[in-house]
C-alpha cells in the first residue's frame, strides 16, 4: 500500500529523495488469553505527498517568476542594446561605401555621443569621397589636355 499510495500522490524520485528509513518497532501486548506481538511502522505517504504538493506549488511559482524576469530583461535590453545595434548597421553601411548613411540620434546619452560621432565621420567620408572623385576628373581631364598639346 505504501508504494501505491505514494505514487498517486508525488513521483517516486521525489519519495526517495525525502522520505524516511522506516524501521518497524515491536511490541509485546499481552492479553489475558495471550500474548500476541504488535508491529508499528510509520506511513510517511500522507506527509510526502504534501511536501511534494508544497514543492511543486513553488517550483512552478519560481519558474513563473524566472519567465516574466526572463521577458523582462528581453525587452530591457532589447531597447537599451537597439542603439547598438542600430550603429553596427551604420557601420556596415559604410564599409559597404555608403557614404551618405546617417544615423537617427539616440536618447541615450553616450549612444547619442557616439550618433554624433558617426554621422560627422560619415559626412567627412562623403566630402572626401566626393573631392576625390573630383581630382579624379580633373587629372583625367589634364591628362586628356596633356595628350591633346603632344598630339597636337
Amino acid at each position: 500500500v505504501h508504494g501505491e499510495h505514494v505514487s498517486r500522490w508525488a513521483p517516486k524520485w521525489f519519495a526517495a529523495l525525502v522520505g524516511p528509513n522506516l524501521s518497524g518497532r515491536s511490541i509485546r501486548v499481552v492479553s489475558a488469553s495471550r500474548a500476541d506481538p504488535v508491529i508499528i511502522i510509520g506511513e510517511p505517504a500522507d506527509e510526502i505527498a504534501e511536501a511534494w504538493r508544497d514543492f511543486a506549488s513553488v517550483a512552478i511559482i519560481w519558474l513563473t517568476l524566472d519567465a516574466v524576469v526572463l521577458v523582462i530583461l528581453y525587452v530591457v535590453l532589447g531597447r537599451v542594446l537597439h542603439p547598438l545595434a542600430s550603429l553596427a548597421r551604420g557601420m556596415q553601411s559604410l564599409k559597404g561605401g555608403r557614404y551618405a548613411t546617417r544615423l537617427k540620434p539616440s536618447r541615450v546619452k553616450e549612444i547619442a555621443l557616439i550618433t554624433d560621432r558617426f554621422n560627422g565621420l560619415a559626412g567627412n567620408l562623403d566630402s572626401a569621397r566626393e573631392e576625390n572623385s573630383q581630382l579624379y576628373r580633373q587629372i583625367i581631364s589634364t591628362h586628356e589636355q596633356v595628350r591633346r598639346e603632344i598630339a597636337h
